[in-house]
């Protein structure tokens, strides 16, 4: 059974809204009373953050592992923590995150908002289009929408509350809790809405569509004009005194994780640094000596194979001399020339720690030409994969 409470917004695409409507006027936060807090520091953020947006100078998610593409027009300004998207409404951030890692059916969305006029339009603040975001709609009211299963299909939930227009950054949060049924949305840490509820244990759907987006939905036609800082999701329901705690926080902001520190390649070298007897045979190659300064897992794939002698030089030459492009072993071909000095093969590589940092690095791996003599290098010029 579907119920329609109050009016609905004709351009969310959802099975239903069920709305309830609270006047804002005494949840509004006096702009004088948060400026005269005085500074403090970070505070921890909550368990269950599993993407965050702080929108500090780039679009990057310091907490998860999406990745972002700015559209159009969006750039940064001083924002309530740190810096802030500027969004005119010609832009938008796009992100791969089309699900809420981990989620057990609840869900959190939070940010702080800047909405500078009363929009004309439904905008989109941030949000999975068809799963799980926050609106602000032509009357000023902030939408949290959740989809949920039913067991008469998908139902979206729709929770409003008015938005305090042209009065600097507001604290906004949608909060779903499976257990109770129930979309909650905040307001300056306080509970301003509540939707209609379903029966406790429904959960939301598993994805929605095109991905997060800030500033827009994924198919356009809401563009947002103001600024957000700090979007997040949390793959659970916050409680309202965790809620009330990132408000309270004020400029401070909660505590960012420390920076990733990419792996360390300036000490790699090679399974093998010379290889005797020259049997024309294929060897596996590997690369050591790679560390993370954070310990994390590393790795590496091989990215290019060349080599200081042509691959085939008489009709009877094997070739190719090299193989294992685009893994994390090596393979070199024990040959070398005749009449030659010697062959040298040059192994590049790169080391990922999963987290967005990497480095690059080579090794040489060396063929004498007799025994005991030092093969002289005379650069990488052939490629080995190559006949």
């Amino acid at each position: 059974m579907i119920y329609f409470v109050t009016a609905i917004l004709p351009t969310l695409s959802l099975v239903a809204l069920l709305s309830v409507f609270i006047s804002s006027t005494s949840f509004i936060s006096s702009t004088n009373a948060q400026q005269q807090q005085q500074p403090q520091p970070c505070i921890i953020p909550p368990g269950g953050i599993v993407n965050w947006w702080p929108g500090d100078g780039n679009a990057n998610d310091i907490q998860g592992t999406s990745t972002e593409i700015i559209n159009g027009n969006v750039s940064f300004i001083p924002g309530k923590v740190d810096q802030a998207f500027n969004l005119t409404g010609a832009g938008h951030v796009a992100t791969s995150l089309n699900s809420i890692p981990g989620t057990n059916g609840s869900a959190t969305i939070d940010a702080w908002i800047s909405v500078p006029s009363n929009p004309t339009s439904p905008q989109h603040i941030a949000g999975i289009s068809n799963l799980f975001s926050l609106t602000v709609t032509n009357f000023g009211e902030i939408y949290g929408v959740a989809t949920v299963n039913t067991s008469s299909g998908p139902l979206g939930l729709s929770t409003p509350t008015i938005f305090p227009v042209g009065t600097g950054y507001h604290h906004i949060a949608f909060v779903y809790d499976s257990d109770l049924g129930r979309g909650s949305i905040y307001l300056d840490g306080t509970v301003a809405g509540l939707s209609g509820p379903v029966p406790p244990g429904t959960r939301l759907v598993l994805s929605g569509q095109g991905g997060l987006t800030i500033g827009d939905r994924y198919v356009g036609g809401e563009a947002f004009v103001g600024s957000v800082d700090e979007v997040e999701i949390f793959n659970l329901a916050l409680s309202q005194s965790q809620i009330r705690a990132i408000f309270d926080s004020d400029t401070a902001g909660k505590c960012k994780p420390p920076t990733n520190q990419p792996p360390d390649c300036s000490a790699s070298y090679p399974s093998e640094s010379e290889i005797w007897p020259p049997n024309r045979n294929m060897r596996n190659i590997t690369v050591q000596g790679i560390t993370d300064p954070e310990g994390d897992p590393v790795t590496i794939r091989i990215s290019s194979i060349f080599q200081d002698e042509p691959t085939k030089v008489n009709p009877s030459d094997m070739s190719p001399d090299g193989a294992g492009i685009a893994t994390s072993t090596a393979q070199v071909r024990a040959e070398r020339l005749g009449a030659g000095d010697g062959r040298v093969y040059h192994i590049d590589f790169t080391a990922e720690d999963g987290k967005g940092g990497m480095c690059d690095g080579e090794v040489q791996v060396s063929i004498p030409h007799s025994q005991g003599q030092p093969a002289i290098d005379s650069g990488a010029v052939f490629d080995s994969t190559q006949p």
